[in-house]
């Protein structure tokens, strides 16, 4: 795994401006594994791929990690943290570069087994790839969508979702879920201020790509302000030393009496 650069973080905030979270997550993988092909990351199970973004998420800006969100009865605003380790089902080291779970459909793939009652079922679990297949469907036809897709064929074919009683498919739902927790962290909350407790889900893809986002924005302002002053290139002010980059712009903050950010990368 690659850590991130100052250009990386550029070049994934400029790519996955107005696409799904899928694909921006299959991008920030995609930039920190570079020789593994865009059809391995998205053919990931959904844990595993948030497994990965974990790691490099705590390559990039550590581990740990700040929230803000409201609470649900008296509207709140909580600041809570956390580190990556304590929503990690697996050490962070053992995550990077785990890339032993075969393509979909490969000679390898890891398959499931499921009975209640009269019902037997193989199934894989969900990827990305899966997720891209079905946006835009409703949710009750994307439901169905992705559990054909992830349902294997067994003795006789593979069994149609549409054919099992709706309590089947619910804890049939609920068991594949089980089988990759990684995939859905859900924290247990508190508000201070009225006591009340709720749950949320943690949603690594979107928290780590507000956090790039927010930090090109600084470093588009920190090359917009360099370069206006001594006259540099983009690409050179990126290649710097993060502490570089800072030491000049403390510079130019002494100058003008102004003051900036900490820098990114």
């Amino acid at each position: 795994m690659r850590t991130l650069s100052a250009g990386d973080l550029l070049h994934i905030w400029e790519w996955g401006q107005g696409r799904s979270p899928v694909a921006q997550a299959l991008v920030m993988l995609s930039v920190a594994y570079p020789e593994v092909t865009a059809g391995r990351l998205a053919d990931l199970p959904i844990g595993q791929r948030d497994a990965q973004l974990l790691a490099l998420r705590s390559r990039t800006f550590g581990a740990q990690l700040q929230a803000v969100t409201c609470c649900p009865q008296c509207a709140e605003a909580l600041e809570y943290g956390l580190a990556v380790g304590d929503i990690a089902v697996v050490p962070v080291a053992e995550m990077v570069g785990d890339f032993d779970s075969a393509q979909p459909g490969g000679e390898g793939e890891k398959a499931y087994e499921w009975q209640k009652g009269g019902y037997w079922v193989r199934f894989r679990l969900p990827t990305s790839a899966d997720f891209l297949a079905i946006r835009g469907q409703s949710p009750e036809v994307a439901r169905m969508s992705l559990l054909r897709r992830c349902l294997l064929a067994g003795e006789g074919g593979a069994i149609a979702p549409e054919t099992l009683p709706k309590e089947i498919v619910e804890e049939l739902e609920d068991y594949i879920a089980q089988q990759d927790p990684q995939a859905e962290v859900v924290l247990n909350l508190s508000c201070l201020n009225c006591a009340h407790q709720w749950k949320v889900l943690f949603d690594i893809v979107s928290f780590f790509w507000r956090e790039i986002a927010t930090a090109a924005q600084r470093l588009l302002q920190e090359v917009h302000l360099l370069a206006s002053v001594y006259g540099w290139g983009e690409a050179d002010i990126l290649a710097m030393n993060p502490l570089r980059r800072r030491a000049y712009l403390n510079q130019i903050a002494g100058q003008t009496g102004n003051s900036f950010g900490e820098a990114s990368r």
